[in-house]
């Protein structure tokens, strides 16, 4: 083992004898990791954000409920209310006429 070692250019191992036994150990020199500049191309999944699918829906059906505009963009009614309460409030949207025959006009 020290030939070769000492054949091969490295380090010569660590002999010792306990009462645990014969140890031989071998130290050995790590590779320099260089860093390599790599460039992932991965397909990014964006969602379209529940406002903005309230406010298309309701230009394109004015008339429409909240329940229908919740059910057309696949949301619960309770996630719609709190987003179409929030587009009142920020003034991007506003709720016309009486509760019977009442629109929704959306605010640009």
């Amino acid at each position: 083992m020290i030939t070769a070692c000492r054949e091969s250019g490295t380090k010569e191992p660590d002999i010792r004898y306990d009462h645990a036994g014969l140890w031989v150990e071998f130290s050995y020199k790590t590779a320099v990791e260089t860093p390599v500049e790599t460039t992932v191309e991965a397909p990014v999944k964006t969602t379209v954000k529940t406002p903005v699918k309230i406010l298309e829906c309701l230009s394109g059906h004015p008339h429409a409920t909240l329940a229908e505009t919740a059910e057309a963009i696949g949301k619960s009614l309770r996630a719609v209310e709190r987003a179409s309460s929030k587009l009142v409030k920020d003034g991007r949207l506003r709720f016309v006429g009486p509760q019977k025959g009442s629109r929704w006009e959306v605010i640009q």
